[in-house]
């Protein structure tokens, strides 16, 4: 699949490896969200993102939404492994619950009704007795 000529080049991170300072890795950080909402509003769902060095793409919408997904996981993983009361966004837990639907045969089982329990079974985090469990590890 080609997504033509690329309009946006995500290398922030990799210059952000760059940096060894704090100060400088934040102020880095403030350019680049600052560039990202200044490009933002101008970019549509088809839009193609290119990874650093040119490597393989992502349409802008399956790209967000694996951003979504990764960042509701692990910060469910990262309030478990510290015993943190946190917890995530309601909206979170909502889109990646309905990514995690999308990608089960039928049915969210009935005791998964909740978000937060449906994307930890889901993506393996505890064990359900569902046998098309995980969608997702």
């Amino acid at each position: 699949m080609s997504f033509g000529a690329p309009t946006i080049v995500a290398s922030g991170w990799t210059d952000g490896l760059r940096l060894r300072r704090t100060a400088s890795w934040i102020r880095g950080s403030e350019q680049g969200v600052h560039r990202a909402n200044e490009m933002l509003p101008e970019m549509t769902p088809e839009t193609p993102l290119v990874a650093p060095g040119g490597g393989a793409g992502a349409r802008f919408d399956q790209a967000l939404a694996t951003r979504i997904v990764e960042l509701t996981v692990h910060g469910l993983d990262l309030a478990a492994a510290t015993d943190s009361a946190s917890t995530m966004s309601p909206r979170a837990l909502s889109i990646t619950g309905h990514i995690l639907d999308v990608r089960l045969d039928g049915d969210r089982p009935v005791d998964l009704a909740a978000d937060a329990q449906w994307v930890v079974a889901a993506t393996g985090r505890a064990p359900h007795a569902d046998s098309r469990l995980p969608v997702m590890s």
